[in-house]
């Protein structure tokens, strides 16, 4: 994208957005001029590859010129311990092209590699159900966690929760996770899997209403995992830079 001026953007279906926001691609930007944004300049959300921000100019915006968010994961999902650290405050818009929004209409999801689950927060009670089906039979599911913070409310239970198959079923649950996990790091840094024979995951979220700062996001692959691909940008980072 070369010798482009965006003035006063920042606003996408009434949330603050970057101005410039992409979603697992690297586009290179010479002589791009971003003023008066409503939020960031720039948003790099899950690049495949690096990018190149040459003979820009990022000035009188309402957040940072440049923002950007690695979400790599690990390749070896049979360490019992992730290699980083998950972030706490969730940082991506609630609409974002590229990754798979957990409370939407469309509730099975095949996966061939890998995927990026997301769940926000907003002012409403939510009860959402994902399943996740690997598309070659026979494989497994696995899920790591990225970001995670569940909100604390006495009335209202909320938690993640993972079980083995389709059917919610007590007895086939993998894990529940709550507001207690928060600040138990070798429950966050866990991979989670179906057992053999068990090619599908069930997800639910239950969540009172609160703050988008709240939510989780979770890097699910099919086992035996090949990598799919991932840049050497670092295992986990997340890096923000704020306009001259």
């Amino acid at each position: 994208m070369d010798h482009v001026d965006i003035y006063g953007a920042g606003i996408l279906h009434g949330e603050k957005n970057a101005a410039i926001q992409s979603v697992h691609r690297s586009p290179s930007t010479r002589y791009v001029r971003v003023t008066h944004s409503n939020h960031n300049g720039y948003d790099y959300i899950a690049p495949r590859g690096e990018f190149q921000v040459t003979r820009n100019e990022i000035s009188i915006n309402n957040g940072y010129g440049f923002g950007g968010l690695v979400l790599n994961g690990d390749s070896n999902y049979e360490n019992m311990q992730a290699s980083f650290y998950p972030l706490v405050e969730s940082t991506i818009p609630y609409n974002v092209f590229g990754l798979v929004r957990m409370c939407t209409s469309e509730k099975l999801i095949h996966v061939r590699t890998r995927l990026l689950l997301y769940f926000k927060y907003d002012f409403q009670t939510i009860d959402c159900l994902k399943i996740i089906r690997s598309r070659e039979p026979n494989r497994r599911i696995a899920l790591r966690l990225l970001q995670f913070n569940m909100y604390s409310d006495q009335y209202y239970e909320n938690a993640l929760e993972l079980y083995n198959g389709e059917y919610f079923s007590p007895d086939m649950m993998i894990v529940k996770l709550n507001a207690t996990v928060n600040g138990d790091l070798v429950a966050k840094r866990r991979p989670y899997k179906t057992l053999e024979g068990y090619d599908t995951m069930g997800i639910r979220i239950t969540a009172s209403a609160a703050y988008g700062d709240y939510g989780f996001i979770a890097d699910i692959v099919t086992l035996p995992y090949s990598g799919g691909g991932l840049p050497n940008l670092g295992t986990f980072c997340v890096k923000q830079f704020r306009q001259f």
